[in-house]
């Protein structure tokens, strides 16, 4: 009988350039996520694009981090990096509408620019 592969265990040095994957996997993930968001909002429900969006941002932090540096440990720091910015934007959009008493964020009040757009 075959002895199952084991895994290396080795040494994962952290440097400050691990500091700064997490640091530009947030960003990068937060703006790349609020692109994508109207897409996901148009073609589902509310609860389903909230579940989806969520994952994007930790699908697109773990892309964003591996490809920093091609390393797994990258790949873990940048997911993290996405989910925690996921749970960060769910709590202050939650604090922010309890602050204000709404259930529901409004939708925005489009005015027009100018004289000519009105027609």
């Amino acid at each position: 009988m075959e002895e199952l592969h084991r895994p290396e265990i080795r040494d994962i040095v952290v440097h400050n350039g691990h500091y700064y994957i997490i640091i530009v996997a947030s960003i990068i993930s937060f703006a790349v996520t609020q692109i994508v968001k109207p897409f996901i909002k148009d073609k589902l429900d509310s609860d389903k694009a909230s579940a989806v969006t969520r994952i994007f941002a930790v699908v697109a932090g773990a892309i964003i981090g591996w490809s920093i540096e091609q390393d797994i440990i990258d790949l873990w720091l940048g997911a993290a990096a996405g989910g925690v910015n996921a749970f960060i934007m769910k709590l202050l959009k939650k604090k922010a509408k309890a602050h204000l008493g709404v259930a529901e964020t409004p939708a925005p009040v489009s005015t027009p620019a100018s004289k000519s757009d009105k027609d």
